[in-house]
C-alpha cells in the first residue's frame, strides 16, 4: 500500500467517523424502543437502567393482544390505511400523468393548489372538516376516515408521482403507440413498470402517515 492509496483513505477517515456516529445516534431510539419491549417492567422503572436487557419477557405483547378490542382495532386500521393508500395512488397516478404528460389550460394553477394544499397545517383543517362530517351524517365511520387520511396524503403523492413520471421519456410510450398501443395501453405497458419506484415511495409515506394517525 503506497502513499497515494494511504493520503485518500486518511482524508476520508474524518467522514467516515462522522457517518458511523451519525448512523449510530440515529438508530439508538429504535435499538432502545425495541429492547423496551422485551424488558420486564421492573428493569423498564428502574433507577439504573442497562443498556442490554438482562431478562427477555413477552407479557406486554401478550397484554397487548389479550386487550379487549384489540382484534378490532387492528382491522380498522387496516383498512383504513390501506383504502387511503389505494385511493390515493388511484386518483394522484391520473393526476400526475395529466400534469406530466398533458398541456392544457391551468395546469400550473392546478400544481400550485396541490402546493398550498400541502403546506397547509392539519391543525387548519379539523374544525371544517369536523362540521362537513356531521352535517352530512358521517360521524364515527370507516369511510370517513378514510377519506379524510386519503385527503392528507393526496398532494404529496400527485407530486412526487409528476417527478417521477417527468423523468420518463415521452419517445417510449410514443414508440408503444407506433407499434399499436392506445395512449392508455403505452403507459400502463411501458411507464407504469418504470413508476415502481415512486408508487413504492408515496405508498410507503401514505401507508406510515394514515398509520401513525
Amino acid at each position: 500500500m503506497n502513499a497515494r492509496t494511504v493520503r485518500p483513505r486518511l482524508r476520508r477517515l474524518p467522514l467516515n467517523i462522522a457517518a458511523a456516529v451519525t448512523v449510530v445516534v440515529c438508530l439508538f431510539p429504535v435499538y432502545w424502543m425495541i429492547s423496551t419491549a422485551f424488558k420486564p417492567s421492573k428493569d423498564i422503572q428502574s433507577a439504573d437502567p442497562q443498556l442490554f436487557p438482562r431478562t427477555w419477557t413477552l407479557d406486554h405483547f401478550r397484554r397487548a393482544v389479550e386487550a379487549d378490542g384489540f382484534a378490532l382495532f387492528w382491522r380498522n386500521s387496516i383498512l383504513v390505511t390501506l383504502g387511503a393508500v389505494l385511493l390515493g395512488l388511484l386518483v394522484a397516478l391520473g393526476a400526475a400523468f395529466a400534469v406530466a404528460r398533458m398541456r392544457w389550460k391551468g395546469r400550473r394553477q392546478f400544481m400550485l393548489m396541490v402546493f398550498i394544499a400541502q403546506m397547509a397545517p392539519w391543525e387548519s383543517l379539523i374544525i371544517p372538516v369536523y362540521i362537513i362530517s356531521r352535517d352530512t351524517d358521517m360521524l364515527d365511520r370507516l369511510p370517513t376516515l378514510t377519506l379524510i387520511y386519503f385527503m392528507i396524503t393526496l398532494p404529496f403523492t400527485i407530486v412526487v408521482l409528476r417527478g417521477f413520471i417527468g423523468t420518463i421519456p415521452p419517445e417510449l410510450e410514443e414508440a408503444a403507440q407506433v407499434d399499436g398501443c392506445t395512449r392508455t395501453g403505452a403507459f400502463w405497458r411501458v411507464a407504469m413498470p418504470l413508476l415502481a419506484p415512486g408508487l413504492m415511495a408515496t405508498s410507503l409515506f401514505g401507508f406510515i402517515t394514515a398509520w401513525n394517525e
